[in-house]
This record gives structure tokens, C-alpha cells and sequence, in this order.
């Protein structure tokens, strides 16, 4: 691969190791190779493989269906921007409060007579983040700090043993 000169660059951390270089040289507008178009699509179907699998499952056998979900979900594709209500924190607090609230308001809502298919990832994460924005965030934050502290003194517990 010929990198040209004067590419951006970042850094990763591979294998634990951090503050490597690592140079940026593509840039939009540039043409593509054929294998780099070809990475483009493999990466499109793949995110649309991991995106739609479990709404695909619910079609049972039903192609119509199945392509309905595929052209809705390549209708508002964007190549790297997240989507689907995900959240993502790299605070294990802040992480476990989500995943809890998340599953509490999918729960909720179930219990209220909505399909499980009909409820919008993105709908459910932006009302978790309401609830944690709000007067019980804080009792959230405190169970899942309780959580995290217990899973950490199990791991330690497991390793003591090895």
C-alpha cells in the first residue's frame, strides 16, 4: 500500500500497546480501487448482516418482509456513524446504569402490550438517557456502581485461584 506523504494520522492501541501511528490516507472524494470498493461492500453487508439479524429472524420465512427491513435500514445508512440507539461509555458505571435502564424500559414496555419488534432501539436508549439525566439517575448510577463493585471483587475472587 502506497500511503501518501502528508496523511493524517492517529493513534491506536493494538494488543495492549498504545500510541501507535497509524496513517489516515484515504480521504473523501479520492477514487477507489477495486479493492477498496470491494472492502466497502463487504463492510456494508456485514454491518447490515449484524444490524438486522435478529429483526430478520422475526420474518420467519417471509422474503418480502426480510427486504423490506434491508432497504429500510440501507435507506438511512451512514458508513461509520453509529446507529440503532447504541451507547457506548467507557465508565463501567455509566455503562451498567444504561444496560440496566434499557432493559427495564424494553421490559416496561412488553408488559404494556408492545411487540418486542416494534420497539426502536433509539427510542428506548434516549429515554434511558432522560431517566439518567433526571432525579433518578442517581439512584441508577448508585445500583450499578454496586454491580460493577461486586463483579470486580468476583473476578478477583477468580483469580486469586488461578
Amino acid at each position: 500500500m502506497e500511503i501518501p506523504q502528508g496523511s493524517p494520522t492517529d493513534t491506536i492501541t493494538i494488543a495492549g500497546m498504545g500510541g501507535l501511528v497509524i496513517p489516515l490516507p484515504h480521504v473523501a472524494g479520492q477514487p477507489t480501487t477495486e479493492a477498496q470498493a470491494h472492502v466497502l461492500n463487504q463492510t456494508l453487508a456485514e454491518n447490515a448482516r449484524n444490524n438486522l439479524r435478529d429483526k430478520i429472524k422475526e420474518c420467519g420465512e417471509n422474503l418480502a418482509a426480510g427486504q423490506a427491513l434491508v432497504d429500510e435500514y440501507l435507506a438511512s445508512y451512514e458508513f461509520g456513524k453509529r446507529g440503532g440507539g447504541g451507547f457506548r461509555s467507557s465508565d463501567p458505571v455509566e455503562a451498567q446504569a444504561m444496560d440496566d435502564l434499557r432493559k427495564a424500559i424494553t421490559t416496561a414496555l412488553v408488559g404494556k402490550g408492545l411487540a418486542k419488534k416494534d420497539i426502536k432501539p433509539s427510542d428506548v436508549t434516549a429515554k434511558a438517557k432522560e431517566i439518567l439525566a433526571g432525579p433518578k439517575g442517581e439512584n441508577m448510577r448508585k445500583r450499578a456502581r454496586k454491580i460493577v463493585k461486586e463483579r470486580a471483587e468476583s473476578a478477583q475472587e477468580l483469580l486469586a485461584d488461578l
